[in-house]
C-alpha cells in the first residue's frame, strides 16, 4: 500500500487470495517453501540449458520456461508416476483424492459408446495413458497403409488431442503445444479450446473488478 497507494488495494487483496502474493514469515528467502517451488521441482518448469539451434524442449518458446500447462499435458502422456507431490499441490476439487493423498484429484475417464454416466465411469478402473493410446492409434495406422514420414512417425495424421482451459489462455502456452505438437516424437495432434486469451494486463485488469 504504501508503494502503489491504498486505490490499490483491493487489487492486492485480490492478489493474495488468488496466490499470487504471500506474507513473508522470515527474513531468509530459502525458508519459504511455496507450491510453486515445489510444482517448479517436481515438473521442471525452468530449462536453464536450452539448444535454440536444435530444441528438444517445450521451454525454447521462452528461452528457458516452460508453461506448467503444457508440463501437466506431458505428464498426461507419460503418466503420473512421480509426480504425488506436484498433485498434492493442486487445489482441492471436492471429494475423496486420487491416490496421491493430496488436495487434488485427478478425474481420467475413458469415452464409451453407448456413453455411460459419470459415476459409472469413475468405478472403472483406469485405462492405459494417452502416450499408450497413442501409440496404439499409430502402429494400427501403418498396419492400414496410412504411411509415415522418413522417421516412422505419424505426423500428418496424428490423433487430435483436445485442450480445453477454462478462464483463458496465454500465448506462450498455445505456442508452446504448438511447439509440441510439430514434434514428430509427441503423439499427437493439439487443439486448443477456451474462453479467451489473457495476459498480465487483462489478469490485474479482472481482479480490480
Amino acid at each position: 500500500v504504501q508503494t502503489y497507494g491504498y486505490e490499490f488495494l483491493m487489487v492486492l487483496s485480490d492478489l493474495e487470495k488468488a496466490g499470487f502474493l504471500r506474507k513473508r514469515e522470515t527474513f531468509f528467502m530459502d525458508s519459504m517453501q511455496t507450491p510453486y517451488s515445489t510444482l517448479r521441482k517436481s515438473l521442471g518448469l525452468i530449462v536453464p540449458d536450452v539448444d535454440p539451434s536444435n530444441p528438444e524442449d517445450a521451454a525454447y518458446v521462452s528461452s528457458g520456461y516452460a508453461p506448467m500447462t503444457v508440463r501437466w499435458v506431458q505428464a498426461a502422456m507419460r503418466g503420473y508416476a512421480g509426480l504425488d507431490e506436484a498433485i498434492r499441490e493442486l487445489p482441492a476439487t471436492g471429494g475423496a483424492s486420487s491416490g496421491a493423498g493430496g488436495g487434488g484429484r485427478w478425474v481420467d475417464v475413458e469415452q464409451r459408446c453407448p456413453p455411460e454416466s459419470l459415476a459409472e465411469a469413475l468405478k472403472r478402473k483406469r485405462g492405459p495413458s494417452l502416450e499408450t493410446l497413442a501409440k496404439k492409434w499409430v502402429e494400427e495406422s501403418r498396419v492400414g497403409g496410412h504411411g509415415s514420414d522418413k522417421d516412422g512417425s505419424m505426423i500428418q495424421n496424428k490423433p487430435v488431442l483436445l485442450v480445453y482451459f477454462v478462464g483463458g489462455v496465454t500465448f506462450m502456452e498455445l505456442a508452446a503445444l504448438r511447439f509440441l505438437s510439430r514434434r514428430p516424437s509427441f503423439p499427437y495432434s493439439v487443439v486448443c479450446c477456451t474462453t479467451e486469451i489473457v495476459n498480465g494486463g487483462t489478469l490485474l485488469r479482472s481482479l480490480s473488478c
